[in-house]
């Protein structure tokens, strides 16, 4: 994902992050709730992670969550490039996410 970000080749980057927010949240379920969603839709691991992980923090990194989840239509099926601007946000988002989920998975060991 970083090596993609700066090289500047932003689909890649942004499928990336984007699978990078996705295999945190398992990762942070799997060790807070022993679940996993199997859900066909990866917008339901954020309602996952509300439930299971319940705090205002969580319902916060949920919303980011979701936001981060909004770009992979954009960037896998729509007939255009991803933006720097667009690659940015995300990379912004996608790192304040990933750092909450691995904090919380080192604090549980």
């Amino acid at each position: 994902m970083r090596d993609a970000f700066a090289k500047q080749n932003w689909n890649a980057f942004g499928l990336a992050a984007v699978h990078c927010a996705i295999s945190a949240s398992d990762a942070l379920l799997v060790k807070t709730a022993g679940v996993r969603s199997m859900s066909e839709s990866h917008h339901d691991v954020a309602a996952l992670l509300k439930e299971k992980i319940a705090s205002p923090e969580t319902a916060e990194q949920a919303r980011r969550l979701e936001k981060i989840l909004s770009k992979k239509n954009l960037i896998e099926y729509q007939d255009r490039e991803f933006t720097p601007d667009e690659a940015y946000a995300l990379q912004k988002d996608v790192e304040r996410y990933y750092s909450w989920a691995t904090d919380r998975l080192s604090k549980l060991g």
